[in-house]
């Protein structure tokens, strides 16, 4: 994890995780297959984040992040057809904020990228990822 400030009012952050969680041991006990050597379910091979915000002292800020996810697998056998290949999102955010008021333009996944939070072992169903969304939000604090 590394967070910069190269000039003010910028901030550069960056994050990265290698995550290596393989099975030592594992038979199912129900279905006697083992699983020694295989990743480990739901755990991705890797996280990258990068985002940049700036703030200038009239309140208006611009923020744009970009996050990675490795290949995950959705069982323990890391059958190909429950993997989530590795996939990346792009958001952002630009607006106006005060100590009691705010105004922000958003935006999430913007390259629309296709994926899934979770496959349905079985079913050859999943739960998709959030799509493409853009939104407006204002705020006000008494």
């Amino acid at each position: 994890e590394m967070v910069s400030n190269p000039v003010e009012p910028l901030e550069i952050a960056v994050t990265f995780g290698y995550i290596n969680f393989e099975f030592d041991e594992y038979q199912d006990p129900f279905s006697g297959n083992d699983f020694k050597g295989k990743r480990a379910p739901f755990t991705p091979e890797y996280t990258f984040n990068i985002s940049a915000q700036y703030e200038h002292k009239n309140g208006f800020f611009a923020w744009i992040q970009f996050n990675a996810l490795g290949d995950v697998y959705f069982d323990e056998a890391n059958t190909p057809r429950y993997r989530q290949s590795d996939y990346g999102l792009l958001n952002a955010r630009f607006g106006y904020e005060r100590d009691w008021f705010s105004v922000v333009l958003f935006g999430r996944n913007l390259t629309d990228t296709n994926y899934y939070t979770n496959k349905i072992i079985d079913l050859d169903a999943g739960v998709p990822g959030e799509p493409q969304t853009f939104g407006f939000k204002t705020s006000i604090s008494f």
